[in-house]
Parts: structure tokens; sequence; C-alpha cells
């Protein structure tokens, strides 16, 4: 596995329809399980 430090650029429009049409599925499938478990951790 290549591990390594990037950028990503994305349109926030986009972002928010595909979360308002399919919620935490959405971000279970966009997120790794240590971005998942960071934000959690945050939230509390």
């Amino acid at each position: 596995m290549i591990f390594g430090i990037g950028l990503d650029l994305l349109n926030m429009t986009r972002v928010e329809r595909l979360f308002d049409r399919y919620g935490d599925r959405f971000v279970e499938h966009v997120l790794t399980d240590c971005l998942l478990y960071t934000s959690d951790a945050a939230d509390e």
C-alpha cells in the first residue's frame, strides 16, 4: 500500500448535494476509518 500526503480539490456544492442525498453512507464511503475515528473524537 502506498501512503502519501496530498491535496484534494473538490466542488463543495457537489459534496453537499451528495451528503444530503446519501448522508452517513456517503461519509463512510469517502473517508478512511482513521479519518472517521478522528472526526468522531473531535465531536466529543
